[in-house]
């Protein structure tokens, strides 16, 4: 299974990193080829999405869930998609 892992030191509070990537409604507003995103469940440690992908005449679309440690993490696993496997973590944390 392939993997991705990243680290980047940024002029932001770990708090504000995550309230960007937790406003998965506004992904469409700066994600590239992010086209729309439901909101199916949104509570204060959880959040159920299905976020559409377009490019050109290719669309795809896939559903996650992530659980949240507010101000810290973000755990996303897929529920819903076009993939075998999804699931990411977001860690965030101060320099």
């Amino acid at each position: 299974m392939p993997t991705v892992s990243t680290n980047s030191r940024v002029n932001y509070t770990p708090e504000e990193m995550f309230d960007l990537v937790n406003d998965v409604a506004s992904y469409p507003e700066y994600i590239p080829m992010c086209s729309e995103v439901r909101l199916l469940k949104q509570e204060p440690e959880s959040l159920k999405a299905t976020i559409t992908m377009s490019k050109g005449k290719l669309k795809l679309s896939f559903t996650t869930e992530n659980t949240m440690e507010p101000g810290r993490s973000i755990r996303m696993k897929l529920v819903d998609g076009p993939f075998k496997k999804l699931e990411g973590v977001w860690a965030f944390n101060p320099y």
